[in-house]
């Protein structure tokens, strides 16, 4: 097995057949084995579709194959607001796709659908067991039940609180806040799991007051964890605090650019100095959006010189002002004012403003708010969004398939922010369980007419490890208030190295060698793959004495399918290649964990 000190060889004999299949290129040159990703096959592909389909992929979104509009307040004003079933989804696609002449792809196996949902909306792979049951099924209604059930769990807010912790703690400038990103993940898992909605949410983000501890003191000077992975979990208190003290503690404007990305996909933050060059936004309106937050601020809160939280501190007189860009010794109080005109009345509190600014937020008749979370969560679904970047929404921005996201915008507007009721729609949809594309065509060309692989992010990659290698070892540490807790050192470094911003466009996401290096040599990992009398590779070498099942098992252990025709073959001749059986089935796992299929939803 590759990286076994008894063992100095790679699988050399068996890369070229199976890596093909699962996602890569191979090149050996020198005695350096180098891996590319290739387009992940669809359920029944082997390495020739593979080969057939290396069309090159730039970009996540489905604007250059498709005529582009931009949406004007009829357009979604016109939209009904009544919840909207997965037919009337699909109904909208199919228009949408004989408008340019496509076709859709037909809908992806059994294998493949409970995979990808699996990821989507809980972050975890399927148990073997349970992909079994589900496949062997013959009940006609078991998509929409397995929708429901991952729907209800608590690892559906678990997967959902860590991706919108990383989309807050993606852009912070203050760096010692990342001490505080796992109260804010436990916050929001919290509210998930209470299916709170996604106004309710914001709400609470925006008007949040008091203090937020961190779970052990640290050394003022050291900063708040020295190294990814080493903090604790902590409860959830003053968790919705993070978004408010992840900035500059002087930087209203960065709060102001912040909740308009996070909140609103807008950009606006070009017009902190100078009017938009390409867009409406004035300096003017920058400013009177950043004087809701000009009166907060953070402070370190401190116990025997060390670091044990932070608090929010109001100055109840302060104004937001604007340096005068003719005269820069010179500025003006700017009082608030929403990017739509409206304002609030003059004599409010601290609280009462960011309440004001948090009402036309979720109002309804703020299309950008919904707009902006369908956007964001349809890419992660498909791998496609209606705008080319989730964050960069607005009046003068080009959309694809308008109808489609402003019905979206429109139903989730109208159910008051339910998330979990949009995810059951568009996860019921056939849309959303199409197959991938194979036939040479790229992310933007295949449009909403097939899926597109989305690459795994930190955390799904690391818990998908844990999957098929069992839990790696955990150090024990002590919290302020005396509960114990396990940490993994070796999760932290594989975070820092595969943690990728939310935002960046799928094409944008490239490997790079310290991802691949970690994940070919990493000692603790091949150690993992080595066979044991009791990890998975021991264990199938000792009860599974026919080869064919043995590699069907592993398949189905690692990319939760079987493997095609080709495939087997190829495996079967290299385990009759080798000298110790165990040993390929170790090899086979390692090249299956080392594949683009493994590292990506499909």
């Amino acid at each position: 097995m590759a990286g076994r000190s008894s063992r100095s060889h790679l699988p050399f004999r068996l890369l070229p057949h199976i890596a093909a299949s699962a996602g890569w290129l191979l090149l050996v040159a020198a005695g350096c084995l180098v891996l590319y990703p290739q387009p992940v096959p669809a359920a029944g592909a082997d390495a020739s579709d593979v080969a057939a389909s290396a069309t090159p992929q730039s970009g996540s979104s489905m604007a250059s194959s498709a005529a582009k509009q931009k949406l004007t307040e009829a357009d979604w004003r016109r939209a009904s607001v009544a919840p909207i079933a997965p037919g009337e989804i699909d109904a909208l696609v199919a228009k949408e796709l004989k408008s340019r002449n496509v076709q859709p792809a037909p809908l992806t196996s059994d294998e493949q659908f409970i995979r990808r949902v699996s990821l989507d909306l809980t972050g975890q792979l399927p148990d073997p067991a349970a992909l079994t049951a589900f496949v062997d099924s013959t009940d006609p209604a078991k998509r929409a039940r397995l929708i429901d059930q991952l729907l209800e769990s608590d690892a559906w807010a678990r997967h959902w609180a860590r991706f919108w912790r990383d989309v807050v703690s993606a852009r912070i400038t203050n760096r010692r806040s990342m001490g505080l990103t796992r109260s804010f993940e436990e916050w929001l898992y919290e509210q998930f799991r209470e299916n709170r909605s996604w106004g309710e949410i914001t709400r609470d983000i925006l008007t949040a007051e008091g203090e937020l501890r961190f779970s052990m003191s640290v050394s003022a000077s050291s900063g708040l964890v020295k190294k990814p992975g080493w903090q604790p979990r902590p409860d959830s208190s003053g968790g919705e605090l993070f978004f408010l003290v992840a900035h500059d503690t002087d930087e209203a404007e960065e709060r102001a650019a912040e909740t308009s990305r996070v909140f609103l996909g807008i950009q606006i933050q070009c017009a902190q100095c100078h009017d938009h060059f390409t867009e409406s936004w004035k300096r003017e309106q920058f400013h009177q959006l950043a004087a809701y937050f000009s009166r907060i601020r953070y402070q370190q809160l401190f116990e025997d010189s060390k670091l044990t939280g932070v608090q929010l501190v109001i100055h109840p007189d302060r104004e937001h002002r604007m340096v005068s860009l003719k005269d820069p010794d010179s500025s003006s109080i700017i009082h608030p004012r929403f990017l739509d005109g409206r304002a609030p009345a003059r004599n409010l509190s601290d609280r009462e403003r960011r309440q004001a600014l948090a009402d036309v937020i979720v109002d309804p008749e703020n299309y950008w708010f919904a707009a902006a979370w369908v956007n964001r969560v349809w890419r992660e679904l498909t791998g496609q969004s209606f705008y080319e970047n989730v964050d960069d929404l607005g009046p003068e921005k080009t959309v694809v398939a308008g109808e489609v996201l402003t019905r979206l915008a429109a139903a989730f507007r109208g159910s008051n922010y339910d998330m979990k009721a949009m995810f059951r729609s568009i996860a019921n949809s056939d849309t959303y369980q199409r197959r991938l594309d194979t036939k040479g065509k790229s992310r933007e060309q295949a449009g909403l007419a097939a899926a597109c692989p989305v690459p795994l992010r930190a955390d799904v990659l690391w818990d998908s490890l844990e999957r098929v290698l069992g839990r790696f070892g955990h150090s024990q540490f002590l919290t302020r208030g005396g509960k114990r807790f396990n940490v993994s050192i070796l999760e932290g470094k594989f975070k820092q190295a595969f943690d990728f911003d939310p935002a960046i466009r799928y094409g944008e996401i490239k490997g790079t060698i310290p991802q691949t290096l970690f994940l070919m040599n990493n000692p603790d990992l091949n150690k993992r793959i080595r066979a044991t009398r009791t990890n998975f590779p021991g264990q199938l070498h000792r009860n599974c004495p026919d080869d064919g099942e043995a590699v069907t098992a592993i398949y189905r252990h690692v990319l939760a399918r079987k493997p095609t025709e080709r495939e087997l073959t190829r495996c079967l001749k290299y385990i009759r290649n080798t000298t110790e059986r165990v040993e390929a089935f170790e090899d086979i796992l390692w090249v299956l964990i080392n594949s683009t299929e493994f590292q990506t939803r499909r």
